[in-house]
């Protein structure tokens, strides 16, 4: 501690724990701001990957809907076939939308 602030404190009538907490809070104050800040932005980039992966789901189901609609008149193997290519299509995106959280979550902790 500097000379200073050790007579700073003893001018005043306060002892030297004051002035060393009032010292150490600047830092401190600091990592935390830090912190919240890459908290928010976080939030922010896990809120737009959200809002973009709802939107791919929506256009796959739209789509998925109109190619259902569009099986009366395909024999039962046909359909069977396109449900099951779209069943895949799901548990690709799926796939992809977990490791693009997880890529995510590891950015923001490493």
């Amino acid at each position: 501690m500097s000379k200073t602030l050790l007579v700073a404190a003893v001018a005043m009538g306060g002892s030297i724990v004051p002035v060393v907490a009032v010292t150490a809070a600047p830092p401190q104050a600091s990592v935390a701001q830090d912190q919240l800040e890459k908290d928010r932005e976080f939030a922010r980039k896990l809120r737009a990957l959200k809002d973009r992966q709802h939107r791919e789901w929506n256009e796959l189901m739209d789509q998925q809907r109109a190619e259902v609609a569009a099986l009366t008149d395909k024999t039962p193997d046909e359909q069977r076939e396109v449900l099951k290519d779209h069943t895949e299509e799901k548990q690709e995106m799926k796939k992809r939308h977990q490791e693009e959280l997880e890529d995510l979550k590891a950015e923001y902790q490493g």
